[in-house]
């Protein structure tokens, strides 16, 4: 359901992290991760003290719109902690990959492919 947030396993090593449900289609989950991650599956997090962060920041960054074939949001783990809505804004990159008419979904990865998508994510 949009505005969920769930905590989601992020590495190999326990680490975890927010994702946020943006919309949900036939084709996928449509989630935006945050950049904060935790080495403690949190029960709680402020939604207010999440962020995407950026390129240059030193710990890594989150991604602002990610749609995941609904295997491959599972695979993550998710945990739901909160209710909270989702703003226009957030649906922006969302509403260009509806646009697109070749637009994909990341699907359950080939083994070693989702680290080396979370290492460019600057996660792994």
């Amino acid at each position: 359901m949009p505005g969920q947030l769930y905590t989601c396993t992020w590495d190999d090593i326990g680490n975890y992290s927010v994702a946020k449900v943006l919309a949900v289609d036939e084709s996928a989950v449509h989630v935006r991760v945050y950049k904060e991650t935790f080495p403690a599956r949190p029960t709680t997090v402020d939604p207010g003290s999440l962020s995407l962060g950026s390129i240059y920041d030193s710990g890594g960054f989150g991604v602002g719109h990610l749609p995941l074939a609904r295997e491959e949001f599972l695979r993550w783990e998710p945990e739901l902690i909160a209710q909270t809505e989702v703003a226009e804004d957030e649906l922006d990159g969302y509403r260009m990959w509806a646009e697109e008419p070749d637009a994909g979904v990341f699907e359950p990865p080939k083994p070693g492919l989702l680290g080396r998508v979370r290492g460019w994510l600057g996660r792994g």
